[in-house]
């Protein structure tokens, strides 16, 4: 493998990681009973109040981390995809990284409600579970990305060509303005996987190097144009307006997570330790946040400022327990490991 094509690969997992990490404060509300609750709340809170920090990097910072993955994900899956006939490569790797784990996830989490009592004891259930991912709603993103997948062939129609696949992507954005529901699908994550193939086909050598202060300048645009996006919300909001609101704030949430990746410099050498950790880390934390929300009431800690400090605590509380997991299962269990990693 060329050095670049090692540098790229380093960076996608070390941007997976962090897009881990930032999806943890989503699920890490502490000053709220639910994240629209936190929402509501910081709408007549101070600006530099516990509530409205906590929201900001909640509402506004965390839940641009799934996007990113969907748009590096439709990015990966249409790179160097030259002929229809390469899709069944793709889909068997595929196969490993996203259906697997995925099921096994799912029904390692049914196993672990039934057994305390939370989950029904049947064949039924456990279908269920393992199909929907009832016991596990953070991979409500897996399932949106094994249904992107299969329609490959219908989406490499379009993003083979450049004017097409520039075209392509004014459909999810009419769909969203529009509000016309697909089947499935959602209409969001259609748009940002279909935003990374477009990447992909049109400007491979600008998203995976090229000149490093051209990366700074294309980042700090991007910037700029995510806080114009994010004043465009605000007054759509005022004004009421619904289709404008979701269609800045797609825009935004695609713009963010671009701007920081071209942002991140190229890593050096190591971390092929940490390979997979950033998708064992999204897997594991939903239940890790759960446990920890569940002990601060136990402990009835109270105080804003007290649980903002345990609020920005959990992602590295998350991130130090799923290193010693995963360090055990590659050196003790490392075809469970395997499994429950995808193969990365």
């Amino acid at each position: 493998m060329e050095e670049r094509e090692k540098l790229f690969f380093r960076k996608t997992e070390r941007f997976g990681l962090l897009l881990s990490l930032l999806v943890i404060l989503i699920h890490a509300v502490n000053l709220a009973g639910s994240a629209q609750e936190l929402a509501a709340l910081s709408r007549s809170a101070p600006p530099l109040s516990p509530v409205s920090i906590e929201q900001f990097f909640s509402g506004e910072i965390g839940q641009t981390a799934v996007p990113a993955f969907f748009i590096l994900s439709g990015y990966l899956f249409y790179r160097k995809l030259q002929s229809f006939s390469g899709i069944f490569d793709k889909w068997r790797r595929r196969f490993r990284s996203l259906i697997i784990p995925y099921g096994a996830w799912n029904t390692l989490l049914y196993l672990f409600y039934a057994l305390i009592g939370r989950a029904p004891v049947s064949l039924r259930a456990l279908s269920d579970a393992a199909v929907n991912y009832r016991y596990e709603p953070v991979f409500w993103y897996l399932y949106q990305l094994i249904l992107l997948t299969a329609l490959a062939p219908l989406f490499f129609l379009f993003l083979r060509k450049r004017l097409l696949s520039g075209l392509f992507l004014l459909l999810p954005l009419f769909l969203i303005f529009r509000g016309i529901d697909l089947p499935l699908l959602n209409e969001d994550a259609l748009f940002y996987y279909l935003l990374g193939g477009a990447l992909s086909r049109n400007l491979p050598s600008l998203f995976e190097g090229g000149e490093r202060g051209r990366q700074r300048l294309l980042a700090a645009f991007l910037l700029l144009f995510a806080v114009v996006l994010r004043i465009l919300v605000r007054r759509s909001s005022e004004a009421g307006s619904l289709p404008e609101i979701l269609l800045f704030t797609v825009l935004f949430r695609a713009a963010l997570p671009l701007s920081l990746w071209f942002c991140l410099p190229s890593p050096g050498e190591g971390g092929a330790e940490h390979r997979g950790l950033g998708f064992f880390l999204y897997a594991f934390h939903y239940p890790a946040a759960r446990l920890y929300a569940a002990l601060i009431r136990r402990l009835g800690i109270s105080g804003d400022w007290i649980l903002l400090l345990l609020f920005f605590l959990l992602p590295p509380l998350c991130l130090l327990l799923a290193m010693a997991l995963t360090r055990f299962l590659r050196r003790r269990l490392p075809r469970v490991w395997e499994i429950f990693s995808g193969g990365r």
